[in-house]
């Protein structure tokens, strides 16, 4: 028992005494590895990852004991049982994963094997069942699928074949099943020569599945045909045949077809401790996870083991967690599950910011001569080639720069005290004669380098000072023996060989914060929140104040310059941003959030070979190119100490390496090394609402190319990412819906867009990111949204409507063209009963009165030619006769009068009505007339009408109404042409009378210009006619046929 005991602590102490455990500098072979670590407060649902799987989507799918996880480098989702949903996964705690030619995923649990369909994103269950036909729970552990099969074994089955098409079994060997002492830590693997490698209680077993055969290896198997017994936590098949073995004593190499074996162990007495994992990378090396001592390195041509420790963005250590799985995916990205913490990203051949990180809650870093004294870095000063002097708030730490480790201090305080002989060390200064200064407060330390011992110099007090504690903030060399200084109160100028300072009345009490020199010689100071000011020097040797010739920035903190070597240009770090002003114009340009700075409080600037600017915020590192006026910004994710930077804690070495310290330590590098990505980013959709509820269809949103939509659901809105494990989440996006939006649209790293009342058509979404250095990646998503039109927008439903409005058409068409040719033929008639009727009342007349008349005249004419009995009686039939003939012309004047007025003729309607109402009797009946707003002459064919109209109702009203009022109104309301017409007289029964004559004349001429009359009589109550017609103007000499017909027949008098 002793003997054990002591074994043990023999081990403890090797391991403390390794470079991990006393923060010795990393292994070169892991400097250019970025390592991440990715917990339950990055999403995981738990620490413990035992299962990993890179698909061919480019998903990362963990298998936890609280269910499986899906990663794309920035979020999770999570796949857990669900009672009330039958597409969930069955069993919580993952046991194996893999992926299928087609893309589908097969997932071993507690409770059988899992399908999961990548295209409808339901999971099936298959389960083993007993000889009753029930379901049984049998952990499952799938490790081989292709195109026909998968392999699996299962507790109570156990190795098992699965034809994917089928879903049939085929039992390889009962006998073959999971072993409880690899629980978790299972290698199991087919190898393309048809061999299935797996775990046994000691050594392990190659199944062959030709031979249906189990051979055994390192067992106590009574058929072990290699190797003595021992237990195999891993193991690992490379592409020569070779299986390597981890072991709790080291790792061993193991030829299958000779037998031959060789164990291997890191050299210096360094222990692996148990080897939990073995997996290969694209380089051909070995990684392996081990249960107390992190993860190794393993280079099978050297033979030699290479620890990896730290995180990059973690002050722990991999040592201090238990490694029982790494993977490595198809982008050489090395996977590790920290147990039980989460995982490891580790990234070779990164760029990343080194140093120094030191977190304020680690108690050994005091205790630690080969790390900083204290967390909090105030500034920096290269006294050699190899040594660079960094200022804490505890001491002055000496750095090797070659192995990253402080060798020795100065200015050493054992803890803080509140005692006012404690050293504040503000800032580390080297004079051009080579003499090292340190500001602290209340003055200022000079070293003794032969002796290593500091003398202070104080600063002198005064009375009218408005601090406390006056400490020296920046130093500047003015000449050999002057030195500027600044402080929170003033300028002071120190003089080197009487070692005494004095107030310089220029800027007294002001807080100084910066203090350069610029080449002309001009000196440049910067204050707290009142801006910078510029000053001439005075003449040599004379004591007079500096010159102020430039002031600016009035309310900004400047807390550093730098002079561009190339421009005349001094950019100052501010506490609103990156200035930069011009020395010949005197422009200042501001530069910040808004041209992509992360956070605008600069504290310090550096330039690289290239002048790109480097300088440290409140929100990390940044650069800034001044040709492009572009910004990079740093985070943890790449390094950092921490976000937070301190004033004064900047300075690049001669050789160009950049050191920045902030209040978890520094960091430091060579911009030089800093590469730009190549990894060019696939977007992926994993996310759609419509209407603002989450999208419903038979496949998952991220499978499929098409989605159509009814009119009524056109929000939508969709969440896409870049499957990227580089770049941690700093991905931009630019998205475009085609056939809505007209150009590309930048989103920046907003994942989010949504589109409201899309009208109905056919869209395609478009997405693309670029990784962390914002390089654009070709790779395009593409969603095709269809959103389609209602019923009454569709082409079938148009075709249909306009067959409809076509047949309507062609309906009214027919039905007009009737109406027409029924109207021509009724018009027709009633022209030629209306020519009857003008003919039979021409005749009557005609008959009546000129032919009784001709016939008197005759017989006058007739008894003149006789020979005279009676002269008088002659005399006086000639004059009979003479006066006969003139009644006969007048006659037939007033008749043609009546065919066709002059009047009507020459002056139109209006003085042809008033013309017939002038030969009325006054005495008789009384008439009104008007025509309101006429114009200036009606077509003669409306007119002609118009007034036979008139006529035909004044004849009807004389001869039948005995009235004693006509009123007559003729009115124009465009487009109508009304008349009005009343009487006062008897009226009459409109059907008894429409049967005379006189009201069908009426009606027939109303009709011949397609107009309507509106009769309003009864009898005893006079009478009222309403004629309404549309009046088109046409070209007054333009006459229709009826007109022509009239003349002709007037003509023959």
């Amino acid at each position: 028992m002793k003997l054990t005991r002591i074994l043990f602590l023999l081990c403890w102490l090797i391991v403390l005494g390794s470079p991990e455990a006393v923060g010795a500098p990393k292994d070169p072979l892991s400097q250019s590895l970025r390592i991440d670590h990715i917990g339950v407060d990055d999403g995981l649902t738990q620490g413990s990852v035992y299962h990993m799987l890179t698909d061919s989507r480019g998903f990362l799918w963990l298998g936890t004991q609280d269910g499986l996880n899906r990663y794309d480098g920035a979020h999770f989702r999570h796949y857990r049982p669900n009672l009330t949903d039958s597409t969930a996964i069955v069993g919580i705690n993952i046991s194996g994963i893999v992926e299928d030619r087609t893309g589908n995923l097969w997932i071993g649990t507690e409770y059988g094997l899992n399908y999961y369909d990548r295209a409808t994103d339901h999971f099936t269950c298959i389960y083993s069942y007993s000889k009753a036909k029930k379901p049984l729970k049998s952990k499952t552990i799938p490790f081989y699928a292709n195109g026909q099969e998968v392999l699996y074994y299962s507790e109570t089955e156990g190795l098992v074949s699965l034809t994917i098409k089928t879903r049939q079994k085929l039992v390889l060997d009962p006998g073959v099943r999971p072993t409880h002492e690899y629980d978790q830590l299972n290698s199991t693997v087919r190898t393309p020569l048809g061999d299935v490698w797996l775990h046994a209680p000691t050594g392990l077993i190659r199944y062959n599945l030709y031979e249906r055969r189990a051979h055994y290896y390192f067992s106590n198997h009574p058929t072990n045909e290699a190797g003595p017994a021992v237990g195999v936590f891993s193991f690992h098949c490379d592409t020569a045949g070779v299986v390597w073995l981890g072991t709790a004593a080291g790792m061993i190499r193991f030829e299958p077809q000779t037998g031959r074996y060789q164990t291997f162990v890191p050299d210096g007495g360094r222990s692996l401790t148990s080897v939990y994992t073995i997996a290969e990378d694209h380089d051909g090396r070995l990684w392996l996870g081990t249960q107390r001592s992190g993860i190794w390195l393993f280079d099978k041509k050297t033979n030699r083991f290479s620890p990896v420790s730290g995180f990059t963005n973690s002050s722990r250590h991999l040592s201090d967690y238990e490694i029982c799985k790494i993977y490595i995916d198809r982008q050489g990205i090395i996977w590790a599950n920290t147990d039980p913490d989460g995982l490891a990203r580790i990234v070779p051949g990164s760029t990343f910011f080194g140093g120094m990180a030191v977190s304020k809650n680690e108690p050994h870093v005091a205790k630690d001569p080969s790390t900083l004294s204290h967390f909090v870095v105030r500034g920096f000063l290269e006294t050699s080639p190899t040594e660079l002097w960094i200022a804490t708030e505890r001491s002055l730490d000496v750095l090797d720069r070659s192995q990253n480790r402080i060798i020795r201090r100065y200015l050493t305080q054992a803890k803080y005290s509140d005692l006012p002989s404690r050293t504040l060390i503000k800032c580390l200064y080297k004079d051009p004669q080579g003499r090292i200064w340190v500001g602290t407060n209340g003055g200022v330390f000079t070293f003794d380098k032969a002796k290593s011992t500091f003398r202070k110099i104080p600063l002198p007090g005064s009375p009218n000072s408005k601090v406390v504690e006056n400490f020296v903030r920046r130093l500047l060399s003015i000449d050999d023996n002057t030195m500027l200084a600044a402080t929170e109160d003033g300028l002071f100028l120190l003089d080197v060989r009487q070692k005494k300072f004095t107030l310089l009345p220029t800027m007294v009490h002001q807080n100084i914060f910066s203090l350069a020199r610029d080449r002309a010689g001009r000196y440049w100071v910067g204050t707290y929140s009142a801006g910078f000011y510029c000053y001439e020097r005075p003449p040599t040797g004379k004591r007079l104040e500096p010159q102020q010739i430039v002031k600016g920035l009035d309310g900004y903190t400047v807390l550093y310059f730098y002079e561009d070597p190339v421009h005349p240009i001094v950019w100052m770090a501010t506490d609103k941003g990156l200035a930069a002003l011009n020395t010949k114009t005197g422009r200042i340009s501001l530069y910040d959030q808004q041209h992509g700075l992360a956070n605008p409080f600069i504290y310090g600037i550096l330039p690289d070979h290239q002048n790109r600017l480097w300088m440290s915020t409140n929100r990390g590192l940044a650069f800034f190119n001044p040709t492009t006026k572009k910004f990079k910004n740093f985070d943890m994710s790449d390094g950092l100490q921490g976000y937070e930077f301190n004033g004064n804690a900047y300075f690049r070495t001669q050789d160009g390496e950049l050191f920045f310290g902030g209040v978890n330590g520094f960091n430091r590098f060579y911009p030089e090394q800093f590469r730009t990505s190549s990894y060019m980013p696939a977007v992926h959709i994993h996310k759609m609402s419509v209407n603002e509820r989450p999208y419903q269809s038979e496949g998952y949103i991220g499978e499929v190319a098409r989605v159509e939509l009814p009119f009524n659901q056109n929000t939508v809105a969709l969440e896409f990412t870049a499957l990227d494990y580089y770049s941690n989440g700093r991905n931009q996006y630019q998205y475009q819906l085609v056939g809505y939006d007209a150009q590309w649209v930048q989103s920046g790293l907003d994942t989010y867009v949504r589109y409201a009342n899309l009208p109905p058509g056919t869209y395609t979404f478009r997405v693309k990111a670029a990784n962390k250095d914002g390089q654009w990646s070709p790779k395009i998503k593409r969603l095709t949204v269809v959103i389609q039109p209602p019923f009454w927008q569709r082409a079938w439903f148009l075709v249909l409507l306009g067959l409809l409005v076509g047949a309507i058409g062609f309906y009214w068409l027919r039905r007009r063209d009737n109406r027409i040719h029924r109207q021509h033929q009724r018009n027709t008639r009633l022209a030629v009963e209306l020519q009857e009727q003008i003919k039979k009342n021409l005749a009557r007349d005609l008959h009546d009165e000129i032919g009784t008349q001709l016939a008197t005249l005759k017989l006058y004419v007739g008894r003149l030619v006789d020979p005279p009995t009676h002269p008088v009686r002659s005399t006086s039939l000639s004059e009979l006769a003479r006066q006969l003939i003139s009644d006969i012309i007048g006659n037939i004047r007033n008749l043609l009068r009546e065919l066709s007025p002059r009047t009507l003729e020459q002056y139109g309607y209006a003085a042809a009505v008033e013309e017939l109402l002038s030969r009325i009797d006054k005495s008789t009946i009384e008439t009104h007339f008007w025509a309101d707003e006429l114009p200036a002459r009606l077509n003669p064919e409306t007119e002609l009408m118009l007034y036979r109209i008139t006529q035909e109702l004044l004849n009807n009203t004389l001869k039948h109404a005995n009235a004693r009022q006509v009123s007559i109104r003729l009115v124009y309301e465009e487009p109508l042409l009304k008349l009005y017409y009343n009487d006062d007289g008897q009226g009459f029964d409109y059907k008894e009378a429409r049967r005379g004559l006189g009201i069908g004349n009426i009606e027939s001429r109303v009709a011949l210009i397609n107009g309507e009359i509106d009769w309003q009589s009864t009898p005893g109550d006079g009478t009222r006619a309403i004629v309404t017609l549309t009046y088109r103007p046409t070209s007054r000499f333009s006459l229709n046929r009826l007109e022509r017909s009239i003349k002709k027949v007037t003509a023959l008098f």
